[in-house]
């Protein structure tokens, strides 16, 4: 180490010229990076409709005025991803890309394509539905007497849509807006000067831009923006004359009519991670899970039909949404399993059909058995036994008192129940092996469609690794992008904390999603250059050698220096020096 200081030392002018270069590249490092930084640290909105927000799907809740049943969710539907409400009707899109609406449906808002099943996004208009389709293009539905269901041909590259009573707004991938419907106040005049928008959004008449810079732009019916509103991160637009925009800060802003009150945010409302609003009332999704609603009450008693009452039992809320005069909800729901089984017949004594579920984690609260059988069955001596790993589970099923028929026009069905303890002994390894055991007499054997098969369900243990109170599947779903950057189902801040080297800069954010998002790698090495420079890497060049040095040396005693502080305690001093020359030769 003292032959490398004395060599340094004796080439110290020409360190001297190499620093100068050095610190030049690094400090338009720096700049290039706070721009990039400036230019994104705006959300660009991916989870405002939340398309892939829930991998499997989730329940649906509405509150409000239900006079055309808008809030009688189906009770089938368990698969929901993402929801929207025109003025009396409610849609959810399903996580196979389906499209389900109930509620008003005289225009046909209602009647949803058949053919529809590559759906991506879905808004409500007045007495209309529009539909995003994974292919660009977008789909419409109901009330079209100012075509606001017919997207223009050339419509191929939408990447989100928006709609108000009677227009349709589309924002391209190009980051340009098309628009078409009524224009009686202009809403579809889109502005020439607008530049890269990001979202989109529509009020009854008016139009809203997001732009990248954090900046909106409205026109239509309104077209005022607050001059110093220069952060928002997602905007919405409502019936009665007002707009709303979420902030960087996660604070919510309001501006415009507030006939309604709609635009009385409370003082105290903190971390809001989505925004929606309708007719006269405005509603807020809180990290937590939890839902704020406000507005609905005009000076003369209209408007308020209980779409402001949250209900006290709503908790881990993923997304929210208005209607004219409802309120609806996506709700997080507890992952589950319910793997099944292939077709197990024909079956016939001593020839035991079995299958083996694998993949199953954690769960504690036990788990259910279906059995589906169309045989000869139903006697004292045609019936089946059921064991998981050797273990009896259940025995005379579709036996002589089940009801069973044999070769029934409908299979025979049978639930049987693992309790809780069971269950955990039986899946220890993560599977579960069901043999079904036919009695003396019991065959599928001449029996037409004879079937036999067996699914099991069950509800896997939630997950709160952040101890936050709520499960992290849920915290991920209320805000995707920025939990769970790289989209594995973890919490990224739990990723770091078992295991810290993911987050070399200690940012909090994983590196790996640094990079893809545009973190600076100028040597390509696939790590970031804030790490190399943490670790004394000053020129980026692969190792810690004499030009590095000459780069700590002139910035000693420097406070906050723009790099070099290796040991973080905002000054260079002899503790960086320890530590780089602790590190010379290659970067590992």
């Amino acid at each position: 180490m003292k032959q490398h200081m004395t060599k340094s030392a004796t080439n110290f002018a020409h360190l001297a010229s190499s620093t100068n270069q050095l610190q030049q590249d690094l400090h338009w490092k720096i700049a290039a990076r706070q721009t990039l930084v400036a230019a994104i640290a705006a959300p660009l909105v991916s989870a405002v409709f939340a398309t892939n927000a829930l991998a499997a799907g989730g329940i649906v809740r509405c509150w409000g005025r239900n006079n055309e049943g808008q809030c009688n969710v189906p009770t089938d539907l368990v698969d929901v991803i993402q929801i929207s409400g025109g003025y009396a009707h409610t849609i959810a899109l399903r996580a196979g890309g389906t499209v389900r609406c109930w509620g008003r449906s005289d225009m046909g808002q209602c009647d949803t394509p058949a053919d529809l099943t590559d759906a991506v996004q879905v808004v409500g208009g007045g007495y209309n539905t529009i539909a995003l389709r994974a292919n660009g293009r977008v789909r419409g539905w109901g009330y079209n007497s100012y075509s606001q269901c017919n997207a223009p041909a050339d419509l191929n590259n939408a990447v989100q849509v928006a709609a108000g009573v009677e227009h349709t707004v589309a924002l391209r991938a190009t980051g340009a807006i098309t628009c078409w419907g009524n224009n009686n106040y202009s809403q579809c005049n889109v502005p020439t000067d607008l530049g890269e928008v990001v979202q989109v959004a529509a009020g009854s008449f008016t139009t809203i831009a997001l732009k990248a810079n954090g900046q909106v732009r409205c026109w239509g019916s309104i077209w005022d923006v607050p001059a110093d509103l220069t952060d928002a991160v997602q905007v919405a637009g409502g019936g009665q004359g007002f707009t709303i925009a979420r902030r960087s800060n996660r604070q919510v802003r309001c501006w415009g009519s507030n006939d309604f009150h709609a635009c009385d945010t409370p003082a105290d409302l903190t971390d809001v991670v989505q925004i929606a609003e309708e007719d006269v009332h405005t509603i807020a999704l809180r990290a937590n899970g939890r839902v704020l609603s406000w507005g609905a009450s005009h000076w003369n008693g209209s408007g308020n039909f209980g779409q402001c009452n949250v209900p006290s039992d709503l908790f881990d809320a993923v997304q929210v949404a208005g209607g004219g005069h409802h309120t609806i909800a996506l709700i997080c729901v507890s992952s589950a399993g319910s793997p099944q089984s292939p077709e197990l017949a024909p079956f016939s004594f001593g020839n035991n059909p079995s299958w083996t579920a694998t993949g199953i984690e954690r769960a504690s609260n036990g788990a259910t058995l279906k059995i589906t059988a169309r045989g000869l069955l139903g006697t004292s001596t045609r019936f089946l036994t059921v064991k998981a790993d050797g273990v009896t589970l259940a025995t005379n099923v579709f036996g002589s008192t089940s009801g069973a028929t044999s070769c029934g026009a409908d299979a025979n069905t049978a639930t049987i129940s693992i309790p809780a303890a069971q269950f955990l002994q039986l899946t220890a390894d993560g599977q579960l092996a069901v043999e079904i055991i036919p009695s003396i007499n019991a065959t599928s054997i001449g029996c037409a469609s004879a079937t036999l098969t067996a699914q099991l369900s069950y509800t896997l243990d939630p997950i709160d690794c952040d101890a936050n109170g709520q499960r992290d599947e849920c915290d991920i779903l209320v805000d995707t992008n920025r939990l769970d950057c790289n989209h594995n189902g973890a919490l990224d801040s739990c990723e770091i904390v078992a295991n810290p080297s993911l987050d070399c800069d200690l940012n909090g954010r994983l590196d790996s999603c640094e990079l893809t998002s545009g973190g600076f790698d100028e040597n390509q090495n696939g790590r970031l250059d804030a790490c190399e420079l943490l670790y004394g890497d000053l020129n980026l060049d692969g190792r810690i050698d004499g030009a590095d040095l000459g780069g700590l040396l002139s910035l000693w005693g420097i406070s906050n220096p723009p790099y070099g502080d290796l040991n973080r305690d905002q000054i260079i001093g002899g503790a960086d020096l320890g530590i780089l020359l602790g590190r010379w030769g290659l970067v590992p």
